[in-house]
């Protein structure tokens, strides 16, 4: 999904201009002239102004203290335990629905402060969300989408947290899972993690790099910019693809190979500038206390298969089958 990186052009099938580049869509997001938007206007999750945006966001920084991220922890490190300690040895699992999405919502709860009982109908309306994030050009998705982010709006605290719940609840678990995938597909990476432990906060960062959520986000020219040598005119759509630029060979020497060793920092998986997600931080700490968790599981599985999930803008997975019962009975 990633695509080849190369200089700015103009697509007329997304009617956009593609940047894939580190450096310019490094640009690009740190652009002030771009505001998110898909090809509507503004997308469920960002129908605030753009002032009213960057001060939400602001908010949601500020209510993310180091002591909440570590009750927070607190919180979801014994139920990863459980979790992984109840997976039957005896047939093959999926661990993103019996591990990481359990994980993920009640998370989501947690941060946003949302009833524990409306969860599970809270997540299914985020579902709608996210197909519509990852599907931006889809009209009937969009719609639907605008729907279930008004009811999730007045489950919340603050409009920002519907797009906090919906990263956490899906695009959480949907990321997890191709980050595991990506270990199995490079055993001797997922060896180290298992023998180094202490460097399970860097493999994080590396899998945002290789198997990050986000494809690509949506900006509209608020005026005309230059960005990697071309113009763009006011009124022009631009996508800037993120998993391109994470594996650009220019800034990442061999760039579609897991390294938990390389420094993976100021990779572009939470965007950045005004619009970086503003949940990484609560992101970064739960891929590692699951990832953590279910590193010896992965060890033991001797046969995989997956289901994606997703569409241009966010793709992972939705399902990771695992099954280690061939090495038990050797």
């Amino acid at each position: 999904m990633h695509g080849p990186c190369g200089p700015p052009r103009w697509s007329s099938e997304r009617e956009a201009w593609l940047l894939t580049r580190f450096g310019d869509v490094v640009a690009g997001l740190r652009e002030g002239h771009l505001s998110a938007a898909g090809r509507h206007g503004d997308t469920p999750l960002d129908a605030l102004d753009e002032s009213a945006h960057r001060e939400a966001r602001r908010a949601v920084h500020a209510a993310l203290p180091g002591e909440a991220v570590a009750a927070w922890r607190a919180q979801i490190e014994p139920l990863a335990a459980r979790l992984v300690g109840a997976l039957p040895a005896d047939r093959e699992v999926d661990l993103i629905g019996e591990l990481a999405e359990p994980v993920a919502l009640t998370l989501a709860v947690a941060v946003t402060g949302s009833e524990a009982g409306e969860a599970r109908r809270l997540s299914a309306l985020a579902r709608e969300v996210f197909s519509a994030a990852a599907e931006p050009d889809d009209d009937a998705l969009r719609l639907a989408a605008e729907r279930a982010t008004l009811t999730l709006a007045g489950a919340v605290r603050q409009p920002i947290d519907v797009q906090t719940f919906v990263a956490l609840a899906h695009t959480l678990p949907c990321w997890l899972g191709a980050a595991w995938q990506a270990l199995l597909d490079h055993r001797a990476e997922l060896a180290r993690l298992l023998a180094e432990p202490a460097r399970i906060p860097d493999a994080v960062e590396e899998l945002l790099r290789v198997a990050g959520p986000a494809q690509a986000q949506f900006r509209r020219a608020a005026a005309d910019v230059s960005l990697g040598g071309v113009r763009i005119g006011a009124g022009d759509r631009v996508i800037l693809m993120l998993a391109a630029a994470n594996r650009d060979p220019e800034r990442w020497p061999d760039p579609d190979r897991l390294d938990l060793s390389r420094d993976a920092t100021g990779h572009v998986a939470f965007g950045a500038g005004a619009h970086a997600c503003p949940g990484a931080t609560v992101i970064r700490m739960a891929a590692a206390v699951l990832t953590a968790a279910v590193a010896p599981r992965l060890a033991a599985t001797t046969s995989v298969r997956s289901e994606g999930r997703g569409g241009f803008a966010i793709r992972g997975l939705a399902s990771l089958w695992v099954d280690g019962r061939r090495s038990r009975r050797e």
